[in-house]
């Protein structure tokens, strides 16, 4: 490798690593926003986060944008930052774009999906199902949200994926609360059983309407238990 080569590669590498930084800080962030450590409406204290998690402004400020375009956190100017609240018409118009984008993923999914993504989708569904029987809301909640995440990439166009999931994260915090409420977990569950077996099969058609029966079952039991 000439000079110029090894210089321009050694200035590369710390770039990846203040990406890959950038990228676990946004991951933590909207884990302690789902899991709600976070909780709704709370104001990110900037200085006291970034205490917390060993990081400067800038950092955070970054990640905190990101997450502001996945619709978690509302940046105020001015104000600093909160944790989007449980707004229920929010969530009215992000389920109508989740029912048209979840089933067209399963159907995209079932023709495309590997026999490694099969085994991710089930060990997630097998994890998901131990959660629920154990009564763990929280590892349930997450699991569900995995769930749709292999599905979605398994469809292979990360265009989709990255627009279904930004719906996703919103949601999940809907089904962490409902499910704390009462609502049941396991018939969702069974749902998922239902769009593995036809991503088994690599059936699009069956694929794609159980996917949208799910949607409108499992929006039937959250509105039920809201």
């Amino acid at each position: 490798m000439s000079e110029a080569g090894s210089s321009q590669a050694n200035r590369a590498l710390p770039r990846r690593r203040m990406a890959r930084q950038s990228t676990d800080l946004v991951e933590t962030i909207r884990s302690m926003i789902v899991s709600f450590e976070l909780p709704p409406g709370a104001v990110v204290g900037e200085s006291q986060l970034g205490e917390q998690l060993g990081v400067g402004r800038t950092p955070l400020r970054e990640a905190l944008l990101v997450l502001a375009h996945e619709y978690l956190v509302k940046q105020i100017p001015g104000m600093g930052s909160t944790v989007a609240g449980l707004d229920i018409a929010d969530y009215a118009l992000i389920s109508e774009c989740q029912e048209g984008l979840e089933p067209f993923a399963a159907r995209l999914a079932a023709a495309r999906i590997t026999e490694a993504e099969l085994g991710e989708v089930e060990s997630i569904l097998n994890a998901e199902r131990s959660a629920a029987e154990a009564g763990d809301v929280d590892q349930a909640a997450l699991l569900n949200l995995r769930f749709h995440e292999a599905v979605l990439a398994a469809t292979q166009n990360k265009y989709l994926q990255d627009a279904a999931m930004r719906l996703n994260r919103y949601s999940v915090r809907f089904w962490r609360f409902a499910y704390s409420r009462g609502v049941p977990m396991m018939p969702s569950i069974g749902e998922h059983e239902g769009i593995l077996e036809a991503l088994r099969r690599h059936s699009p058609d069956e694929a794609e309407k159980v996917a949208l029966d799910h949607w409108h079952n499992a929006l039937g039991r959250l509105w039920a238990g809201l």
